[in-house]
């Protein structure tokens, strides 16, 4: 466990030096040029002044001033320590003003250029908090000090006037950085959550899949299997009693119960491939086809907008041809009507034969034709309706809006 969390630790400071070299490096070498700068010209002041001694002293704070910047950059910034090193940076300025503006008065801003640097540091490590804000204006307000103290008071505005300046567009510029930043570790953590939220839709679509080869399965396979199945017992009984005339008539009917159901299959198949756009044509369609595969006279009724989504088209054309199948297998129908209406209120599905009825609450186990039905009903946020007794049977689906 510990050995995890070390590897985390290292792999978090690994990321956070890449990203530190690779977004804000410019500034540190920014940073590091100006005070580089400065600090030449002062020490090349010092030097003309005679105070070789002084320079050095120069030339030490702003060395480890530029090294404390890389080094707590480098370590994130963030720390336990940062009061410590806020205590540093600051010792280091002042060692600063008084060498260059107290001791010699050399007329180079190096202290007031280091504190600007460092409220830049303050709101880059901070980000745009009430610290980094803080300790940026506490910068800031001991620069403008520095001015004030080493500018006579009717020189006052011209000093004030640059430093405020160049404070305020530095100021500006890290601040819409923070937030460009911030911004960015938000679309990563957006990102990151679209490909949990895409992850966890594939392994519900995939669970939704399995469920829907289960119905297209019962639908076609299963229904034809059991009745094959209970044909051949039904010859094999016939033959344990020598009765082969009526097992060969039983296997006759086996064999067209079984090419009926590789048909339905093949049918099944064409009709998930066709995905039909056009609803009203394909439940004309298929009304047509249960009119021409068993006799039984079909009236269909559509009414309002059809214009549905693919998976809604599939679980109602899906619910119509198990309704019909049943009408086929158990009713002994001689007239079939199928109304279908898409309006205000929601969609509404109804097929009815004149069939001879059933007890919806005694259909055994085994039968899943309404379990499936209800199944499709619940994933279209709709109900299953199923009224019957001896002439008359609806099955009604309604999804409301």
């Amino acid at each position: 466990m510990a050995d995890g969390r070390s590897s985390a630790t290292a792999g978090h400071r690994w990321s956070h030096l890449r990203r530190t070299l690779a977004e804000p490096l410019v500034i540190y070498l920014f940073v590091t040029a100006v005070l580089t700068m400065l600090t030449w010209q002062a020490v090349a002041a010092l030097l003309q002044e005679g105070r070789p001694g002084v320079a050095a002293t120069v030339i030490a704070a702003v060395a480890c001033m530029v090294a404390g910047f890389w080094w707590n950059g480098l370590l994130g910034g963030r720390q336990r320590w940062w009061p410590a090193y806020v205590l540093v940076q600051s010792t280091l300025v002042v060692v600063l003003f008084v060498a260059t503006r107290i001791v010699v008065g050399v007329d180079i801003s190096v202290a007031e250029s280091a504190l600007l640097c460092l409220a830049g540091e303050a709101l880059g490590t901070w980000g745009n908090t009430r610290r980094g804000f803080t300790l940026a204006g506490a910068y800031l307000a001991a620069a403008a000090a520095g001015v004030l103290l080493m500018t006579p008071p009717v020189a006052w505005a011209a000093p004030l006037n640059q430093f405020g300046l160049i404070a305020a567009t530095v100021i500006v510029l890290v601040v819409l950085y923070n937030r460009a930043d911030a911004e960015r570790l938000r679309a990563e953590a957006l990102a990151a959550e679209l490909r949990a939220s895409t992850e966890q839709v594939a392994t519900l679509t995939r669970n939704a899949e399995r469920q829907r080869m289960a119905r297209e399965l019962h639908d076609t396979l299963a229904q034809g299997l059991i009745g094959i199945t209970l044909q051949l017992e039904a010859a094999r009984g016939h033959l344990e009693r020598d009765n082969a005339a009526r097992a060969l008539a039983i296997v006759d009917q086996a064999l067209t119960s079984a090419r009926g159901t590789l048909a339905s299959s093949r049918r099944a198949i064409d009709d998930l491939r066709r995905n039909p756009d056009d609803l009203a044509s394909e439940i004309g369609a298929r009304a047509a086809r249960f009119t021409r595969e068993t006799g039984v006279r079909t009236a269909v009724e559509i009414s309002g907008e059809v214009a549905l989504s693919p998976q809604t088209r599939e679980h109602l054309l899906r619910v119509l041809d198990e309704a019909l199948a049943n009408v086929a297998r158990h009713a002994t129908a001689g007239q079939v009507a199928v109304r279908f209406s898409d309006g205000d209120a929601g969609l509404d599905l109804q097929v009815t034969d004149d069939g001879r009825g059933f007890d919806p609450d005694a259909v055994g186990d085994g039968h899943y034709g309404l379990v499936g039905m209800r199944e499709r009903a619940n994933l279209l946020g709709g109900s299953l309706l199923v009224d019957s007794h001896p002439g008359r049977t609806s099955v009604r689906l309604e999804v409301p809006r």
